[in-house]
């Protein structure tokens, strides 16, 4: 990619998170081992299934972590939920630290150079994700951080997509208007068309092409600076 200034074209990038900046490393594996050290073992399909209705009750409730005291509050709700569906559970609180400890994030390989590509060009960044209030801790985590203009959570706004407020609530604080900003995440029902609705362009990062039948639509993070 090479650094072209943007003078009067895309003033703004709002990117989600999970799928197009970051991606969870599979936590079952890892929660595993770590209640077979602490002395809990459990069947490997038994803490998967549990895992899964974890992350089912999160994707769920997630608008009540809206301050850090109630992230704590959401993360015990979670580990009560991980609690049931395991044959030999620890004490809660110890459960809540393997959960918390399990659950790891990771960049896709294209991120970082897009968004120092993005910087280049004088656009500016904003994160806007359905996600509790420690997003930006998980984004500065792995580096990302210094290179977004901001980062704004469904938890903290009140709602998520596809609804318009979010997106709208990012581009008054970026200080840019809807014709100056383009939409990019993984969700065709979520950020496609929330975009659609608050009347900012949306595209597509499709990684695993299962939307060919969608347009605008990028397989690579690396494609988005020529599109915008």
């Amino acid at each position: 990619m090479s650094a072209a200034p943007n003078p009067a074209g895309t003033h703004a990038v709002l990117l989600d998170a999970m799928g197009t900046l970051v991606r969870l490393a599979p936590p079952a594996p890892r929660l595993a081992r770590a209640l077979a050290d602490a002395g809990h073992p459990n069947p490997d399909a038994c803490v998967a299934a549990a895992m899964r209705d974890e992350i089912l009750y999160y994707r769920s409730h997630h608008l009540e972590g809206r301050t850090p005291a109630a992230v704590t509050r959401l993360r015990v709700a979670c580990a009560r939920v991980l609690a049931d569906g395991l044959e030999d559970a620890p004490p809660l609180p110890e459960l809540t630290q393997l959960l918390v400890e399990s659950l790891r994030f990771e960049a896709y390989p294209d991120v970082l150079p897009l968004l120092r590509e993005l910087r280049a060009r004088g656009v500016r960044v904003a994160v806007v994700s359905d996600w509790d209030c420690t997003l930006a801790e998980h984004l500065d985590r792995l580096g990302l951080g210094e290179w977004l203009d901001d980062v704004v959570v469904s938890a903290v706004v009140g709602v998520t997509k596809p609804d318009p407020r979010i997106f709208a609530a990012a581009l008054a604080r970026l200080g840019v208007g809807r014709t100056g900003a383009v939409v990019c995440g993984d969700d065709p029902a979520r950020d496609l068309a929330g975009a659609e609705a608050a009347g900012i362009r949306g595209v597509l990062i499709d990684r695993e092409g299962r939307y060919p039948h969608l347009a605008p639509r990028l397989g690579t993070l690396a494609d988005l600076p020529d599109w915008v």
